[in-house]
């Protein structure tokens, strides 16, 4: 009897233990976290860098947490003693909605386009954004900023306008006609009546696509991240340009380039192999009328 009492007992203890575990197991699945990220590894003339991303986004219903975390080489530089690179946060922001608004709230950096770049650090910002029948509506607050936004669709062209402070602002216009892509950006800066306008034109011709981007800057606030690539035009009254043709060969893709930027020229050839392993291959060399702006890149990046 005792000894049936004890099997009793260590299989009810066991059946605790189960049934621990499983609601443990249960609690771990509900919550809904993520990590997305990418790296690519470069090899430029002989020097070898590496830049990645980790994206880390909790999910609670409608309500997400998203943090951005860079870990580059040369972020340590300086530090002889460090063997590790340091990790820096480089988003990090709260998105919800409530009663059909959109809401964004963090410090997060803004995005890329012909006339401007992918700002360095992240601003302490929030945004509201929702739609009323065809128009979109977009807030968005910094300490010492604030902008409005509307965008919407007239006979299959995107318009957008953002109202910024001190009567600046920015537009953006972009459809598709007979097979021929155009997209048309400028900033406005209301002291002294300035204009910096991108225009860009793309189109597809039995495999090869063709595109023209034109930069016409007034201002000297022009820093470009786009088709071109990253720079910065330094002076006012200033012109970029660059003609590209892409097309795929046997599995590769290639591109050419042909940059002109404050009278200095360049080309660009690129080719470009994703990998069994997952990765992708790029190679870049880049020719220029300044010999210190001659390279070979050669890169590896991963998304996962």
């Amino acid at each position: 009897l005792a000894l049936l009492i004890k099997f009793r007992s260590f299989k009810m203890k066991k059946q605790l233990l189960i049934a621990a575990v499983a609601a443990t197991m249960a609690t771990a699945s509900m919550a809904d976290v993520s990590i997305t990220g990418s790296a690519k590894a470069n090899v430029n003339n002989g020097n070898a860098s590496i830049e990645s991303d980790l994206v880390v986004t909790g999910k609670s219903g409608a309500t997400s947490v998203v943090a951005k975390i860079s870990l580059d080489s040369g972020m340590n530089a300086g530090t002889a003693s460090s063997t590790v690179t340091d990790a820096i946060v480089e988003d990090l922001y709260v998105t919800s909605s409530f009663q059909g608004v959109n809401i964004k709230v963090g410090e997060y950096r803004s995005g890329a386009s012909e006339l401007d770049h992918t700002s360095s650090a992240a601003t302490q910002r929030y945004n509201l954004s929702t739609s009323m029948g065809p128009v979109s509506i977009a807030y968005e607050a910094t300490a010492d900023n604030h902008d409005l936004t509307l965008g919407g669709e007239v006979a299959g062209v995107s318009v957008k306008h953002k109202m910024k402070k001190n009567d600046d602002s920015e537009t953006w216009v972009s459809g598709s006609f007979s097979g021929v892509n155009v997209a048309w950006n400028q900033e406005h800066t209301d002291t002294g009546d300035l204009n910096d306008t991108a225009i860009t034109v793309s189109t597809e011709m039995n495999g090869v696509t063709a595109t023209y981007v034109a930069i016409d800057a007034e201002s000297t606030a022009v820093v470009s991240d786009g088709y071109i690539g990253k720079f910065a035009l330094g002076t006012a009254n200033t012109e970029a340009s660059a003609f590209g043709l892409k097309t795929s060969v046997a599995g590769n893709t290639v591109q050419f380039k042909a940059i002109e930027i404050n009278d200095v020229d360049s080309t660009k050839v690129i080719l470009t192999r994703p990998l069994a392993s997952g990765a992708t291959f790029e190679a870049t060399y880049n020719d220029s009328d300044t010999d210190s702006e001659d390279y070979l890149d050669l890169e590896l990046a991963v998304k996962f």
